[in-house]
């Protein structure tokens, strides 16, 4: 499936775990765990509106200090999910540094935690020191993020404290025939961002937007401009790492990854090693590769594997592919 966004993966399988999501046409991002960012520009990280930490160990959480420091400045709202227990560590994030001058500053940064039944708030301002203010708690219904286009979900999962398996759906993917640009005397510019929104929200044809064209700036509506997309069903990218393998949370991952066009998992250990495996609380590459059978994934990513397995990356695919069978491809997470 052709999918509306670009992905970037660590550079490398034993390398802190994230996942930076870049949306095509609205340049936005979205960035699954904050590790070591040092692959990402400042401008990639500028685009991140949204991040969904899974738990907050240091190699999932690290990152967030950069980000903090490239958006500081700016003038806008950065939001950030996380399991229960999060919105103190966001606190201690904040409070590790001093911020007598911020007053100035622009920037919010919005908080929110679940326990898989209520969601729970806070914002921190630059202006106050970015000190805590609880908002107020609301139901969880298992989304965390939901647009016109997509849909972010979350579930709960166990690595000994809880941490989060994320879900990405797109709801419909909607494509822009290029090729009527010059038949139709139309010039490209930022009202095809306006012009994809109105569609994924489904507004009426009757619906008038501020076009660019060769003679200049006219009002068209959606049904004269109808020739210029196409829709088709969105992709769907689940993200989980650091998870045990026991049968109560396997049946999790796999309900969280129905059908997932890609799957970006943990293979930390290979099944000789499943005990320390079971002990770290991580996933085997066989685990992988069975939930993503079990899933009807259409691909799926390797990424977080143990240091202890340097230079043996082959036996964790082959273990994984093995386990998957021929209905799901598997291939390396570090790669692009």
């Amino acid at each position: 499936m052709k999918r509306t966004f670009h992905l970037r993966p660590p550079r490398g399988p034993f390398d802190d775990p994230f996942c930076y999501l870049r949306f095509f046409h609205t340049g936005r991002a979205l960035l699954f765990d904050l590790g070591d960012l040092s692959p990402l520009s400042s401008r990639d990280l500028m685009r991140v509106t949204d991040v969904f930490v899974t738990h907050a160990h240091m190699d999932h959480f690290t990152g967030f200090d950069r980000l903090l420091r490239v958006h500081l400045q700016r003038s806008r709202t950065l939001r950030v999910y996380g399991p229960a227990g999060f919105l103190g560590h966001m606190e201690g994030k904040f409070n590790a540094y001093s911020w007598n001058l911020s007053a100035g500053y622009p920037l919010s940064v919005l908080a929110f935690e679940t326990d898989g039944t209520e969601v729970r708030t806070a914002a921190f301002h630059a202006r106050t020191g970015f000190k805590r203010e609880d908002g107020e708690d609301r139901n969880w219904k298992g989304v965390f993020l939901e647009e016109p286009g997509f849909r972010v979900r979350g579930q709960i999962l166990d690595h000994g404290i809880p941490c989060l398996g994320f879900r990405l759906e797109e709801k419909i993917s909607v494509r822009i025939r290029s090729g009527e640009f010059q038949r139709r005397g139309l010039v490209p510019g930022s009202w095809i961002t306006d012009l994809k929104t109105a569609v994924a929200e489904g507004n009426p044809p009757s619906t008038m937007l501020r076009v660019e064209t060769l003679e200049g700036l006219r009002e068209m509506s959606l049904e004269e401009l109808r020739e210029l997309w196409t829709v088709a069903e969105g992709a769907i990218l689940t993200y989980v790492v650091d998870t045990t393998g026991d049968p109560s949370n396997l049946a999790k991952i796999i309900t969280l990854a129905q059908n997932s066009d890609l799957l970006y998992i943990e293979a930390a250990f290979l099944s000789e090693d499943a005990v320390h495996a079971a002990e770290k609380k991580h996933l085997t590459a066989a685990a992988a590769g069975q939930i993503a059978s079990l899933a009807k994934v259409g691909m799926a990513k390797l990424i977080h594997i143990s240091p202890r397995y340097e230079g043996k990356e082959s036996l964790l695919l082959k273990e994984a592919s093995d386990a998957a069978g021929r209905g799901c491809r598997i291939k390396e997470g570090w790669k692009r």
